[in-house]
């Protein structure tokens, strides 16, 4: 899990940011920055993996365990209310930076599955986490379908088909360098996802 904060700043750089008693690794490229937020992959339908203990965001939410560890063991996470907290924290944070007369969209995965079936578990519920934070509602809404426009979506062409394959690549750089994988190597359906135009829909405040 993965946090994108557009703000104000003018470096390309990778550090460990401390946030309340929690530490991120963060990385900033011009003005985005980026926080990994390592919370373990809960898997297409939120029942975890055994190699992390079953955890996932669905049984957190739910409950059904007491605590959340990040895979790199450098933060556990005992309620809720704690996640959402340092997420309020990295926007305060970030939104400093900001100036005070441009307006915030917050970007997330659409939740509804009937607009947007199909979707991983784990990316409905970092919408029910941002959604618990105080700059939710006041801020400018887009949610985004994403495993859906697989079966649904036009296939894109000229400048919006490069700029896609730009941020895959990135994507794709970023976690073989830091973890060792390859999401590309998971499924050649991730060739298919890469030529597909998002479809998102705007909230009216």
């Amino acid at each position: 899990m993965f946090l994108f904060v557009i703000a104000g700043t003018e470096c390309h750089t990778s550090l460990v940011e401390s946030i309340g008693d929690k530490v991120l690794y963060k990385g900033e490229i011009r003005n985005c920055s980026i926080y990994f937020m390592r919370i373990p992959d809960g898997g297409y339908e939120g029942h975890g993996y055994e190699s992390r203990g079953f955890q996932s965001l669905h049984k957190f939410r739910g409950q059904e365990i007491g605590s959340i560890q990040t895979v790199d063991f450098r933060n556990v996470y005992k309620s809720w209310a704690e996640l959402v907290s340092v997420l309020e924290l990295i926007t305060e944070n970030e939104f400093l930076k900001i100036n005070p007369h441009n307006s915030v969209t917050i970007n997330f995965l659409e939740p509804d599955l009937e607009i947007n079936p199909k979707e991983h578990n784990d990316h409905i519920n970092t919408f029910y986490l941002i959604k618990h934070t105080k700059l939710f509602m006041t801020s400018q809404r887009r949610s985004f379908c994403s495993y859906s426009t697989f079966y649904k979506s036009s296939d894109l062409s000229n400048n919006e088909l490069i700029w896609k394959i730009g941020v895959f690549g990135a994507y794709q750089e970023t976690m073989l360098d830091k973890v060792g994988h390859s999401t590309f190597n998971e499924s050649d359906d991730f060739y298919v996802w890469v030529k597909k135009s998002s479809l998102y829909r705007v909230y009216i405040l």
